[in-house]
């Protein structure tokens, strides 16, 4: 959706062939980037460890980091943002 590779630019605007964003305003993505005043670095890790042999599950799951100055102005405006958007 950013264009050639995984880090490439994200277009928030751009629309499928029946008008409809690609990406959703009230998406991750989108809310994430917000107006772009907030600037948070982020990176998130898939993990499969192994096979549980007495529930036939993964232990599998995702890690999410991130790097901000200010947890109380970066970090949490965004996580207030998208609690605001699930409720």
């Amino acid at each position: 959706m950013g264009g050639k590779d995984e880090f490439g630019k994200i277009n928030l605007s751009k629309r499928d062939e029946t008008g409809q964003k690609q990406i959703p305003p009230n998406s991750h993505t989108a809310l994430a980037h917000g107006d772009g005043s907030i600037k948070i670095l982020c990176q998130s890790y898939s993990y499969v460890d192994r096979l549980d042999p007495k529930t036939g599950s993964f232990d599998a799951g995702l890690l999410f980091m991130s790097f901000q100055r200010s947890i109380r102005k970066q970090f949490m405006p965004l996580k207030h943002a998208w609690q605001i958007a699930i409720s």
